[in-house]
């Protein structure tokens, strides 16, 4: 469903106002959505084979790298043993036989400044996600539609809020349409991840 102009302003608002919220929850926040899965399947201690996989995965992202130090972190300032494998795993990484890896170098994206500057990218993905499914309108759209999809409307919330700064040769120019929607493919990707990873934890409950 396309929205009108009209329609698409009031959108706008709603994004401004989810983009203030998701900046307030994410200072707030101890742990991040990546962090709580990590941790979720830490309380699995018996299901290693999940946890291997989720180990395998932080030799090539970074952000898994960091959940999963993040984790250790928690579980042992609560006295909790860790898994064996993921134990090993912070021995090997603090005796220095391997580095968090490194981010992926590509074209410069915009960033996200002023007070939203801390808060992760991928946020932006989930408010588009939000504002597709409760005004059901498209969540992202063809460069020779009309710029009122989801992730439009969060771009032009995150210019109004003079919250974005283009980067050299972004995609996105003046307007982050190309980082919102990247962003929601993340988010995408993340959440198919996560499901993946409660399917396999509740089939070895089932066991």
């Amino acid at each position: 469903m396309a929205a009108s102009k009209e329609r698409f302003e009031q959108i706008v608002e709603s994004a401004k106002f989810l983009i203030h919220l998701k900046i307030k929850s994410h200072k707030a926040e101890l742990l991040n959505e990546g962090l709580s899965l990590v941790d979720a399947i830490l309380l699995h201690n018996q299901i290693y084979g999940v946890l291997e996989r989720i180990i395998s995965f932080a030799d090539k992202r970074p952000d898994v790298h960091d959940a999963l130090i993040k984790a250790c972190a928690v579980q042992l300032d609560i006295d909790n043993e860790l898994p064996a494998p993921l134990k090993n795993w912070l021995v090997s990484y603090l005796n220095g036989e391997f580095r968090r890896p490194p981010a992926s170098r590509g074209r410069k994206s915009g960033t996200i400044k002023g007070q939203a500057g801390g808060l992760p990218k991928i946020y932006l993905g989930e408010i588009a996600h939000l504002l597709a499914n409760e005004y059901e309108i498209k969540p992202t759209r063809n460069d020779a539609s009309l710029p009122l999809s989801a992730c439009d409307a969060v771009a032009e919330a995150l210019v109004e809020l003079n919250l974005y700064e283009a980067g050299e040769g972004s995609l996105g120019g003046s307007k982050p349409y190309g980082l919102v929607k990247s962003a929601l493919t993340r988010w995408r990707k993340h959440q198919e991840a996560a499901q993946c990873m409660l399917d396999d934890i509740e089939g070895e409950s089932a066991l």
